[in-house]
């Protein structure tokens, strides 16, 4: 997923624009995509072992990739407040360019390096292009650069959209509107490209809502993470719409796009209370919003364990702790602050290189599924992942604070 850094070149720009504990959040989810790797291409970090059991628990590693698209608009947003002239527009992809594409060219060549054989002159220059899609191959060694391909077509939209200043709320509600009608009406394109719009325009929309700010809560922004860990499993929302999907149109229920299920629409309220909180806006009606959206997994925690559920899923386990843990912070609100203050700081760091590590953590697994050496049990499997965390962010480090800056300054030198 492209990452729009939260701070322009401009050192006027990047006072008013810095949005700090939203690199937290952007760090957290780039961790839990390496994470959700980690654990759904088994036998990738080590080829002999697989975590099993309680620790077989896969993070919400597509979820990630929704916040992306969500940050993603929120920042553009907020980056450009005011609408783009023609005279910006040329500037404006200028930076964008220089932000994705020569990290992205990078990563493409390892991940061309790291493969275990060829691939076609074809699906290579797709790839270069950022012209794959879900009916274009991918190579498969940097997998999740299937995002790119939106989220540059997202960026291309955001010029119309700002120069003929369109209310973003509209072209979200036609965007919703369509995939209604989608559900009902076999229609003649892609799928994924009005779903995948709608949350990045979402992040558009919340810039530019007026909310009044508040003084941060370092402990409810925790508490955030907290709970998006567990809200694959312990969201009654799902549930709810999956029957009432089930009853009036069963194949919505199913994938109809590659990397997205219908049901994830759900999410959307959860990404909103999430971008929120950690821009510390808040007034009565986002307190009872905020009540309602985080309480609610108590009806689906309580019939996990009514049923015993985890006896015969262990996976359910860790996002039962995941969401107490939440439920517990959010109840504490403004306590232990400062202990808090210094997680969500650690986690900017990761924010500030999460691009990177989004995409250079792939080819550096692929590389370490074809090592056998010391292989074979939860040892080896612990070595390799103290070693691939380390190798995957220092790779992002250097892309992101010494390969970066040096190309942007030749590129802004020409």
């Amino acid at each position: 997923m492209a990452h729009v850094s939260l701070a322009e070149n401009s050192p006027v720009q990047r006072n008013k624009v810095f949005e700090f504990n939203l690199e937290g959040l952007r760090g957290f989810a780039a961790l839990l995509v390496v994470w959700h790797h980690i654990i759904y291409h088994r036998f990738w970090l080590d080829p002999h072992y697989q975590p099993e059991g309680y620790f077989a628990f896969n993070p919400p590693g597509r979820l990630s990739v929704l916040v992306f698209f969500v940050l993603s608009g929120y920042v553009i947003a907020i980056a450009n407040p005011t609408p783009l002239t023609k005279k910006q527009i040329l500037p404006y992809l200028k930076k964008r360019f220089t932000r994705i594409y020569p990290i992205y060219f990078l990563c493409v060549l390892a991940a061309l390096a790291a493969a275990k054989g060829s691939y076609p002159t074809y699906t290579i220059l797709t790839n270069i292009t950022i012209l794959q899609n879900n009916s274009t191959p991918i190579i498969f060694e940097i997998n999740p650069i299937w995002s790119l391909h939106f989220e540059v077509l997202f960026y291309l939209a955001f010029i119309p959209l700002s120069f003929f200043r369109i209310n973003p709320l509209f072209i979200t509600l036609l965007c919703f509107l369509i995939v209604g009608i989608r559900l009902f009406i076999p229609l003649p394109f892609d799928f994924s490209y009005p779903l995948y719009f709608l949350f990045w325009l979402t992040g558009v929309t919340l810039a530019k809502n007026k909310f009044n700010r508040t003084l941060p809560s370092f402990t409810l922004m925790t508490s955030m993470l907290f709970l998006l860990l567990s809200l694959e499993h312990l969201n009654p929302f799902k549930d709810i719409l999956t029957v009432i999907l089930s009853k009036f149109y069963p194949i919505a229920v199913d994938k109809l796009s590659p990397l997205l299920n219908l049901t994830d629409f759900y999410q959307l309220l959860y990404f909103a209370m999430i971008i929120f909180v950690f821009t510390n806006k808040n007034n009565i009606f986002l307190s009872l919003y905020k009540f309602i959206l985080i309480t609610a997994p108590l009806y689906t925690t309580y019939y996990i364990f009514a049923e015993n559920r985890i006896a015969s899923d262990h996976t359910l386990a860790l996002p039962v702790v995941f969401y107490i843990t939440s439920l517990l912070l959010y109840i504490a609100q403004n306590k232990l602050n400062t202990i808090f203050h210094k997680i969500i700081n650690l986690l900017s760091k990761a924010g500030s290189i999460s691009y990177g590590l989004y995409l250079i953590h792939f080819p550096i697994l692929a590389l370490f599924m074809r090592v056998e050496l010391l292989s074979g049990t939860r040892f080896t499997f612990a070595l390799r992942l103290l070693l691939f965390v380390p190798l995957s962010l220092l790779a992002s480090y250097i892309l992101e604070k010494k390969f970066q800056p040096w190309i942007r300054n030749k590129l802004y030198s020409i």
